[in-house]
């Protein structure tokens, strides 16, 4: 699947509120191409909508956070 199929796919799981494909699909994404910058920015929005979602703890979300960013 080409990165902008997997873009446009993860961005329409987002916009039907499933967090967990749209997450594994921008995972792939940046996996292949890291400095997506909207994939990164929305990959971020989606985890912490399923953090809330599932009312996880601030600490998850931050360790969550530290992990995607850049090295």
């Amino acid at each position: 699947m080409d990165m902008t199929k997997l873009f446009d796919s993860g961005s329409k799981a987002f916009e039907r509120g499933n967090w967990e494909l749209a997450i594994m699909l921008w995972q792939q994404l940046l996996a292949m191409q890291p400095d997506h910058l909207d994939a990164r920015r929305l990959l971020r929005e989606a985890e912490n909508r399923k953090w809330v979602q599932e009312g996880r703890s601030g600490v998850a979300k931050f360790l969550a956070l530290a992990r995607s960013l850049p090295a």
